[in-house]
C-alpha cells in the first residue's frame, strides 16, 4: 500500500528499457512505482495506490493499462472526492486503486 510520488521524470536508457512495458511516451514516477511494485509483490498478492486519476485515459498510460490488465487487473477503485482536508497541496484529482 502506498502513495507514490507523481511527476515526469526522465529516464536514462537503460531504465527506459527495463519499464517499457509501461511507459509511453514520457515516463511517470506513479507509473514505474506501479510497475515496480507489481515486478515485487509475490503471486496473489495485493498493491493498493493512491493515484492521480490520469492513468485511467490517454495514450500515455496505454501501456500501463494493459500492464494492470494483464498482470494485476483492478479489483476496486474509489475516487478520492474531497480535496480540501485530505492531502495538503493537491491540485490533480486521486483515486485509490487495489
Amino acid at each position: 500500500m502506498g502513495n507514490p510520488p507523481y511527476g515526469r521524470v526522465g529516464l536514462p536508457p537503460p531504465l527506459r528499457a527495463r519499464y517499457r512495458r509501461s511507459l509511453y511516451g514520457h515516463a511517470n514516477l506513479y507509473g514505474v512505482f506501479t510497475d515496480l511494485a507489481l515486478r515485487h509483490a509475490r503471486p496473489g498478492g495485493i498493491v493498493a495506490y493512491v493515484t492521480p486519476t490520469s492513468f485511467l485515459a490517454g495514450s500515455y498510460y496505454q501501456n500501463l493499462r494493459r500492464l494492470l490488465a494483464s498482470e494485476a487487473p483492478p479489483v476496486r477503485m474509489d475516487f478520492v472526492e474531497a480535496r480540501r482536508g485530505v492531502f495538503d497541496d493537491v491540485l490533480q484529482e486521486t483515486l485509490l486503486a487495489v
